[in-house]
């Protein structure tokens, strides 16, 4: 089994995002306060990563399930598209996070191309706002993951 995690870290510092492996709020917080954020750069978050086995015959393994969350985020934003108190959703999601959802999303087209060091194949995703997640004020589009790896 590959190590997942730096895997997609790997794939975060490629294209130049921020990337932390989180468990929830509390990492989160704490490496938001620590981080730089004042530039327009990308973080990306890993949450805590879940999978199971598939065994053949013999009950050798096949390949593993995965399952985890990204999220991504920026502090700043563009100069068109500054917040303020009293935007609402739809002003967020023009603003912020329909273009965090597309940064995601060729994130995640990126990391599961075809590619010789990985056998991994993408099976489903599905996508969530996460709106002043952490103390940093932040939004986030959320990616919800499960992806197969199979046995090399």
């Amino acid at each position: 089994m590959r190590n997942v995690v730096s895997d997609l870290m790997n794939e975060a510092d490629k294209v130049g995002y921020q990337s932390f492996y989180v468990n929830d709020s509390v990492d989160l917080n704490s490496i938001l306060a620590n981080v730089d954020l004042t530039d327009s750069g990308i973080i990306m978050l890993i949450l805590p990563v879940s999978g199971s086995s598939k065994f053949g015959k013999m009950g050798i393994t096949e390949s593993y399930q995965h399952s985890t969350v990204l999220l991504f985020g920026r502090k700043t934003e563009q100069e068109e598209t500054i917040s303020n108190v009293g935007e609402t959703q739809k002003e967020k999601w023009d603003n912020r996070i329909y273009e965090l959802y597309n940064e995601g999303i060729t994130f995640i087209e990126n990391f599961f191309a075809p590619c010789p060091d990985k056998n991994y194949t993408i099976d489903s995703t599905r996508w969530l706002q996460q709106i002043n997640k952490s103390s940093s004020n932040i939004d986030f589009a959320q990616i919800e993951i499960s992806f197969t790896e199979w046995k090399q």
